[in-house]
């Protein structure tokens, strides 16, 4: 259902680090998916996310953006502060979405 993609440019270490996770990616993909659904309409950040999961923010946002390409999360148009304070996207699955926020 998912798929990883590595830049034909990218430095060796991402190619291999690619293939490295090709198997488990579809996994990673279905964690992060079943976590963000889980928030309802709450939704989550990347970083609530990664802290949730356990995951790094290289491992984590990939999967976010590949589930987000496949529209099966989507941006909820709001935003929370991350830790250090900046605007972090908040992402709902679609189900989730309410219709005041309206995905952009």
């Amino acid at each position: 259902m998912f798929r990883g993609a590595v830049r034909p440019s990218a430095p060796e270490t991402s190619h291999a680090a690619a293939k490295a996770i090709a198997a488990c990616a579809g996994e990673l993909c279905q964690r992060v998916h079943r976590y963000i659904d889980a928030q309802g309409e709450h939704g989550a950040t990347d970083h609530e996310s990664q802290a949730a999961l356990g995951l790094l923010m290289q491992t984590q946002v990939p999967r976010r953006n590949a589930l987000a390409a496949a529209g099966f999360v989507v941006w909820s148009g709001r935003f929370r502060p991350t830790p250090s304070g900046r605007r972090a996207r908040v992402w709902v699955t679609p189900r989730n979405l309410k219709a005041e926020g309206g995905a952009r």
